[in-house]
């Protein structure tokens, strides 16, 4: 992380103030964490989204990192309830439990699939992706990215759907890649792997989560290695993503959305929402016909 145009003094306070949350995290970070590193399984699915509505053209995609999937009744009541939000055609939601992503796709009427990637070592919980589309999901896979947090040995993943949208059909990614305990390249690796995971004939795609992209430069590499797959960063301009950031040197955008095939006709981000550390984010968009 570059943290530009301090001088000694704010160096100082700044770490004063971010020692004790580094202590705290670098005990946690020691702790060894259960991993589910077969792609198989384990595997979560259900239907619960009523006949899919008449395709009008447009498509809304919302990612959201639920911290922990603790807070899914009020997540439920943000995604069911703030305008933005609520009718949404794809969720993408990251740091999910089996619980939580069902009570979600219960209560909204969602069809989904979700993978977990470990058990995590703070609430003892199954901790990973789920993709969640009102209309049918025809396949799906569990991606495991590269190199493993270099104390706990967590992994992370991709959770790929394949949606039939209409006559389209639409890859749909949800994407969790690890935080700055892992080096830069490693991080970029992950994102690397995402793209190979992309077949050259899906002209429809999706790809969106938490990057974990904590300075300019990540998100400027990001983009560029994305882009390899033809993938524009939709989200765009949405502003910083996560909340609580004591520190103030979060400030990019740690949540993003990438499409391949579609045009972006608005995008944002939901400040009401209250259900996690990350802010939800959210596109609409125009699939682009061609030939």
């Amino acid at each position: 992380m570059k943290i530009q145009n301090i001088g000694p003094h704010d160096g100082h306070n700044l770490f004063l103030k971010t020692l004790p949350f580094c202590v705290l995290m670098i005990f946690s970070a020691c702790a060894v964490i259960k991993n589910y590193d077969q792609p198989q399984g384990p595997l979560y699915l259900g239907n619960f989204a009523a006949v899919p509505p008449a395709y009008t053209g447009y498509l809304k995609v919302v990612s959201y990192n639920i911290e922990f999937g603790e807070k899914i009744s009020q997540a439920a009541a943000e995604l069911g309830n703030i305008p933005e939000l609520e009718d949404a055609d794809i969720l993408l939601l990251q740091e999910m439990n089996p619980n939580g992503v069902e009570t979600l796709a219960r209560t909204l009427r969602f069809n989904y699939i979700y993978y977990p990637a470990s058990v995590h070592v703070k609430n003892k919980m199954d901790f990973g992706n789920a993709v969640l589309s009102r209309w049918p999901i025809k396949s799906f896979r569990k991606v495991i990215l590269p190199h493993k947090h270099p104390f706990r040995k967590q992994i992370r993943i991709a959770v790929f759907a394949l949606i039939q949208v209409g006559r389209f059909e639409i890859l749909a990614s949800s994407v969790h890649t690890e935080m700055e305990w892992l080096i830069y390249t490693k991080r970029m690796d992950q994102i690397e792997t995402i793209v190979k995971n992309i077949p050259d004939e899906f002209k429809y795609v999706v790809v969106g989560g938490d990057l974990n992209t904590l300075d300019i430069e990540c998100v400027k590499l990001a983009e560029k290695i994305l882009g390899q797959a033809d993938l524009s960063r939709v989200s765009k301009g949405v502003g910083p993503t996560a909340k609580g950031d004591f520190t103030g040197v979060l400030g990019p955008e740690l949540d993003q959305i990438y499409t391949r095939g579609m045009t972006l006709i608005k995008n944002g981000k939901s400040k009401n929402a209250k259900a996690s550390d990350h802010f939800p984010i959210w596109v609409e968009l125009k699939i682009t016909e061609t030939g």
